[in-house]
């Protein structure tokens, strides 16, 4: 019964995979951290891409286009595990941790599901919601406000069944690797039996929480291919928003067709198998020879990892059992490959995985800037069965796409390039040759900076009724910022949203959207109720040039982590930098 239990259970499990390869074999760099580039699409359930959402990588942090794209360049991250992280409002914040190299871009991609509309309960009396067969109920008198008060009024209650049998399972789970510390802080990997994600605010969207003393059940269904050898308890275990890590808190039963815990808090919280690790890797190529591209992999039928630049993927798998994996790129799928059972820490080389390329064409081109020097440039290509992307860092693009009409869409520095083309299939190919991608006009986009910590600033400050939250502080030999936070941090670092203008002078914002800074765990905006802020560009230019300016005037602090807004003002907030962007 054991080995069957094993056997099934790789149907339910996902790929702890890289992004990228290390070109050189993969030779470990020694070192804590190291910098990285990394690019992604970012999706909503349908596969639309989502705009206007925020992304942040080790110390960078960047907003998908229009087309759901980020790009993230030079980003330090610990070399053992990487965490790309998406938050916007109206979504539930997703993260994919992900094993990082130096060599070549890296591709992750995400899913953000959408939050349906919040249930109500009266604080007094308790109450129950349901997601897709999934419920919780909370009892009467359960609630605190964020700093421990008792709340009496009505809860809002947002809530989200994610389900095994979900096609987006795997690109949605929180954390995305599955990877988590057990109640002896061992590092283990997950195999779910599903999950759900709970948030609780009050009429004015501050964030409630179970009471001391206090917990609720919750039911998860078990799916139909699992019900069978699902285990009479299973451990449960809470998603970490600041490790991005699984942690073991408790147990649930199996009563009937469901799973049954009770829990104190909430986050995501997951009915999950732990298991021991082993590593698999491989390449990805077309009958040509052609490396795929951010292809994504499928391990027990479970997606989430992508191809690098190379057509490399690798990762952690469980251990104790067979397997099977495939690719997919543009709706060609490969022949599904077979995986024998590995035993703990076993590395294993798996054969080639190859797709057909009488469905793909071979495109050309080479990107410029306005001095005719190579610049990096990201493109999407939309298709008749969907749109593919890739990132090149120096504008040579020698890529593998779908054949057929194509319209591609390329961007650099927020200037934008568009045109309409055939893509033969092999053996022919096409070659757009030399594109001038170039903005000369007096517009641009965002502006990147970046600062460490250093020392107390004393030229931003805000107005807040607890003087002790405001303890991190941030300078630099040109400019000084002194941040509201709940927590401590080594580096810090902000761009311009909507900065539109090449000229020195003064100019006036007032509106949110058409400035804004954001920053780690924060953003920072006008203040609409006493308008007041002034930004002053003293130098500028192209990417590359100096950036001098100083703001002045009243402000709003918003906390990612708290949803909370802090009045303040900016009292000559002076930047001084190289232009990033």
């Amino acid at each position: 019964m054991k080995k069957n239990l094993f056997i099934f259970l790789a149907i339910c499990s996902t790929l702890v995979f890289s992004c990228n390869k290390n070109e050189n074999n993969d030779t470990p760099i020694v070192s804590n951290t190291y910098s990285i580039t990394i690019a992604g699409q970012i999706n909503d359930e349908n596969g639309q891409g989502i705009p206007n959402v925020t992304v942040r990588v080790g110390n960078k942090i960047d907003q998908t286009d229009g087309n759901g794209i980020y790009l993230i360049e030079k980003a330090n991250v610990n070399k053992s595990r990487a965490v790309v992280k998406a938050t916007k409002t109206g979504y539930w914040d997703r993260s994919i941790g992900f094993i990082p190299s130096k060599s070549t871009v890296q591709y992750c991609n995400l899913v953000m599901p959408q939050k349906a509309v919040a249930t109500s309960i009266q604080s007094t009396t308790g109450g129950s919601v349901t997601s897709t067969g999934a419920t919780v109920v909370f009892p009467s008198n359960a609630f605190v406000t964020a700093t421990g008060l008792p709340y009496n009024g009505t809860v809002n209650i947002t809530s989200k069944h994610l389900a095994t049998t979900d096609p987006n399972f795997g690109e949605m789970i929180p954390g995305g690797d599955l990877m988590a510390e057990d109640s002896a802080s061992n590092s283990v990997k997950l195999i779910s039996y599903g999950m759900i994600g709970v948030e609780l605010s009050d009429n004015s969207g501050n964030p409630l929480q179970l009471g001391p003393g206090m917990k609720a059940s919750i039911q998860l269904p078990i799916a139909s291919t699992q019900l069978s050898i699902a285990p009479a308890s299973i451990p449960l275990w809470y998603f970490d928003e600041t490790k991005s890590l699984w942690i073991q808190e408790g147990i649930a039963t199996k009563q009937g067709n469901n799973y049954v815990g009770q829990v104190s808090h909430f986050s995501w919280w997951n009915c999950d198998y732990p298991t021991p690790a082993a590593t698999i890797s491989g390449y990805v190529y077309d009958n040509y020879g052609n490396a795929i591209v951010n292809a994504i992999i499928y391990y027990n039928n479970f997606g989430g990892v992508f191809t690098d630049q190379n057509g490399f993927y690798s990762g952690q798998v469980p251990s104790g059992f067979p397997s099977t994996i495939y690719a997919t790129s543009l709706g060609v799928n490969s022949a599904i490959l077979n995986i024998p059972a590995l035993t703990s820490g076993q590395l294993y080389n798996v054969p080639e995985i190859i797709l057909n390329g009488n469905s793909f064409g071979k495109f050309k081109a080479n990107f410029v800037d306005c001095n005719n020097q190579p610049t990096n440039v990201c493109i999407q290509f939309n298709g008749a069965t969907g749109n593919s992307f890739i990132y090149s860092p120096n504008g040579i693009v020698n890529a593998v796409i779908q054949c057929g009409s194509q319209t591609l869409n390329a961007s650099n520095l927020n200037t934008q390039f568009d045109t309409s083309f055939t893509q033969p299939c092999y053996p022919d190919s096409v070659d757009l040759g030399t594109i001038v991608i170039c903005d000369t006009s007096t517009n641009t986009g965002n502006i990147f900076f970046e600062f460490n910590l250093i020392s107390s600033a004393q030229n931003i400050n805000f107005i807040d009724a607890n003087p002790s939250t405001i303890t991190t502080f941030f300078n630099d030999s040109s400019f000084q910022l002194q941040v509201y936070s709940s927590f401590s941090q080594d580096f810090f670092n902000c761009y311009f949203e909507n900065f539109f203008s090449y000229s020195p002078g003064t100019y006036t914002f007032q509106s949110p959207g058409f400035f804004e800074i954001y920053c780690t765990n924060a953003t920072i905006l006008p203040d609409t109720l006493n308008p007041n802020l002034n930004f002053t560009i003293l130098q500028n230019g192209l990417p590359g040039d100096t950036l001098e300016f100083m703001i002045n005037g009243n402000i709003l602090y918003e906390d990612w982590i708290t949803n909370l807004q802090t009045p303040g003002f900016l009292t000559n907030f002076h930047v001084k930098c190289i232009r990033g962007w």
